[in-house]
């Protein structure tokens, strides 16, 4: 009787898959450490649970919303997903994504800041479409093996810069200030430290953009500037701007000074370059352009956990929303991801309430101003990109630049405003 007892144990559990075991497939777009922290997370998730079983699908960033959008509505893709807020919108609009309220418990929202929740929060009744994770946003990062006392004002930044940069060392360069700089997420730092903002908001649920606005025109005109201060030969291995892997090889080079990056950065910097990071400084003025007084404000960035229309067991995929956004899953996307959880219960561990990085982090976040999630902001990354990398083709001395650049993003303000007719106001 023990033998086929026996027996029949092994076989049910040989078998657990194809009587029982859920399987949840999650996109997400990690990389360096935040990639080991996912992993760890899921593994986790694995042993603790033998019922649902994770498997991770890593997909490139830029590549994500358009797969998500190809493959949902096939019935195919990610049961669930992680990513910001700002296609929110229009992924409700479109039903990529299903709403979580109704499975969300009054003790889980308790567990997370209401303005980490309300980047979520889209529609006519105010549903919730995902759990935070994490929040994120830009900052100052510098090597302190050049660095011993952070500069107040920007012109101080570039003077440090200036010195520092050297085009003929090593195969990149050597730079005093660089980040990537034709990416408008960046950019959106200038335009909100000259007190502007990316939309107004109308009636009911529409928001006006504001690209064609005196903030962008001053935005510009200070960056051109301060390339050219920093790198005055135009040399393109001194120059500020560069996409998000030369920056990483740069700075993990001991060949930057000064890098604007978010906390997903700290995961790809090498254990040999002891670096800091520092709120940004004022904008002050510089030879022939007036600052603002104030500091660059980035966005506020929370990337959550959604649960696409394409999922199949709803109460299996909550089952690991709540867990992927734990204390628990929390201390691990911190201790090896370096991120900072959403999840307030995540700070009683020491490991992640005593990181000074993520204090500093933490305490600027708390200037930023939350990226919209409404659909207009889908539409605007395009045009506002298109216009801010044709905008850094000017010359900061030429005479007609005020006028190119205001050419330059009523254009695009006009492209955009045809897209949100055709898209969003039929």
């Amino acid at each position: 009787m023990r033998r086929i007892l026996f027996l029949l144990l092994i076989f049910l559990t040989s078998h657990l898959t194809v009587f029982g075991q859920v399987k949840i497939n999650v996109w997400h777009a990690y990389r360096g450490d935040e990639k080991k922290a996912i992993e760890q997370v899921a593994n986790t998730f694995n042993i603790t649970f033998f019922d649902v079983q994770i498997t991770l699908l890593p997909v490139p960033f830029d590549a994500m919303n358009d797969k998500l959008r190809t493959m949902i509505p096939l019935g195919k893709g990610p049961d669930l997903f992680i990513f910001a807020q700002d296609f929110t919108g229009e992924w409700a609009n479109n039903n990529i994504i299903v709403p979580i309220e109704s499975m969300v418990s009054k003790e889980l929202l308790s567990q997370f800041p209401k303005y980490l929740l309300m980047a979520y929060v889209y529609g006519d009744n105010d549903s919730l479409w995902a759990l935070p994770m994490s929040f994120k946003n830009l900052i100052l990062f510098y090597n302190k093996a050049y660095v011993s006392k952070i500069p107040d004002k920007w012109s101080e930044l570039i003077e440090l810069a200036k010195k520092f940069t050297d085009p003929k060392s090593g195969p990149y360069g050597r730079r005093g200030f660089v980040y990537d700089m034709g990416n408008f997420y960046y950019h959106t730092m200038w335009i909100q430290g000259f007190g502007g903002r990316i939309f107004e908001k109308k009636k009911g649920t529409e928001y006006f953009p504001l690209l064609d606005s005196e903030p962008v025109y001053n935005s510009i005109k200070y960056v051109l500037r301060l390339k050219k201060l920093i790198n005055p030969t135009g040399d393109p291995k001194g120059e500020v701007g560069a996409d998000g892997s030369t920056v990483t090889e740069l700075f993990n080079s001991g060949n930057a000074l000064f890098v604007v990056n978010g906390q997903w950065f700290r995961g790809e910097i090498s254990p040999k370059i002891d670096y800091g990071v520092a709120p940004f400084p004022i904008i002050d003025d510089l030879p022939g352009i007036k600052g603002s007084g104030r500091r660059a404000i980035p966005f506020l960035t929370v990337e959550g956990i959604f649960m696409s229309a394409n999922v199949k067991n709803k109460q299996a995929a909550f089952k690991v929303m709540e867990f992927f956004t734990s204390p628990q899953a929390g201390r691990i996307f911190a201790k090896i991801g370096k991120q900072t959880p959403a999840n307030v219960g995540a700070y009683q561990y020491s490991e992640v309430k005593n990181d000074p990085i993520s204090q500093i982090f933490i305490e600027s976040a708390k200037e930023a101003i939350p990226m919209p999630n409404v659909p207009e902001m889908a539409l605007t990354w395009s045009p506002a990109t298109s216009a801010l990398v044709e905008s850094l083709g000017l010359d900061a001395d030429d005479p007609q630049l005020d006028t190119k650049v205001r050419n330059i993003w009523k254009k695009r303000q006009n492209e955009l405003l045809n897209l949100i007719k055709t898209s969003l106001r039929k």
